[in-house]
């Protein structure tokens, strides 16, 4: 559910760029899209055409951050309406994964994650063999939109792996819940001769877990250590991502101050994190406008005028060399 406030920074991006002249879409904007999780689920919504809320008359068309905000008021309450009694959690997750399966088959249908219209790139974790699972639309072409959704959001505890052929798929936030240094090596991949990346990372925020000297201790303090795993994993993908000498990388962060847990679909808690998501755009509009300059310059052509000047001190050096030869040229008469 903390999603929301993703898609509050989106739809507040959005306008950004309106602003300053850019009406095309973030598809458009942007040359390619990666997610986590629930933001992997932002990330196939905006890049794979989607039939949900339209007939097939209208045909299939993208989703903008505005109506994924609405998406998650709507379905958000029946996803994680009928948790697992209490009693069973040790030998069973949280929910059942029916309703979210059936929701990503209404939203994508039978579409192929190779259809998504730039590169994207969704984060899983395949537990069978241990290793990441990233799945790249240029790359995974015999999968399922709603099956890469699935994959991603299948976090420990509350929804169980993925049977994927012999594969068993978790939730990629495991590994890379700021997927930043692989949508970076994907980007790579791609565009090799790339000199600049430009990379705008949302995030869901969340409190960070702190200990105190007795919750330390003992079988206890290990129930939540997955928790301090996330904090962790972040805040390295962060420090990382700042040393790439060729990339422009803006993280969108602030710790919450209140705990709020992935799976609460209330309506007041609903209302908080679109208040949360408002402010946190707000905290960050001056830097994000910065960053849509940026990327709205790197996609413009080169002026003549600034190519002659890049070649001027070439041309000097010709020049200076050719006055050289024809002073040889004389001297040996």
């Amino acid at each position: 559910m903390r999603g929301i406030i993703s898609t509050e920074v989106l739809e507040g991006f959005c306008q950004i760029l309106k602003d300053k002249g850019e009406n095309r879409p973030l598809v458009e904007v942007f040359d390619m899209v990666a997610g986590t999780s629930t933001g992997g689920l932002i990330a196939s919504a905006m890049t794979c055409p989607s039939l949900i809320g339209r007939t097939e008359d209208q045909g299939p068309a993208l989703m903008d951050p505005g109506k994924l905000g609405d998406i998650y008021k709507v379905y958000g309450s029946e996803i994680f309406g009928e948790p697992v009694p209490r009693i069973l959690n040790a030998v069973s997750d949280k929910f059942s994964p029916r309703k979210l399966e059936s929701l990503l088959k209404l939203w994508f249908k039978d579409a192929r994650f190779s259809s998504c219209v730039i590169p994207t790139l969704i984060m899983g974790y395949d537990v069978t063999a241990g290793v990441p699972f990233p799945m790249a639309s240029t790359e995974n072409k015999e999968l399922f939109t709603w099956e890469v959704g699935r994959c991603t959001s299948a976090a420990p505890t509350y929804f169980p792996a993925f049977q994927l052929g012999n594969q068993l798929i978790v939730d990629g936030g495991v590994i890379a819940n700021n997927p930043s240094l692989y949508a970076y090596r994907y980007a790579r991949s791609l565009w090799p001769k790339c000199k600049r990346f430009h990379i705008l990372s949302i995030s869901t925020c969340s409190s960070i877990y702190r200990y105190n000297s007795l919750s330390t201790y003992g079988i206890a303090s290990w129930t939540s250590i997955y928790k301090v795993y996330a904090n962790a994993q972040q805040q390295t993908t962060d420090e990382m991502m700042e040393c790439l000498p060729d990339v422009d990388y803006l993280r969108i962060y602030k710790e919450m101050g209140a705990r709020i847990e992935m799976d609460d679909a209330r309506d007041q808690t609903i209302s908080q994190l679109e208040t949360y998501g408002k402010e946190l755009f707000l905290k960050n509009k001056t830097v994000m406008e910065s960053f849509a300059d940026r990327i709205i310059a790197a996609q413009k052509p080169i002026p003549t005028a600034e190519v002659e000047t890049s070649m001027a001190p070439i041309q000097r050096r010709t020049s200076f060399l050719q006055k050289i030869k024809k002073w040889v040229r004389r001297m040996n008469g």
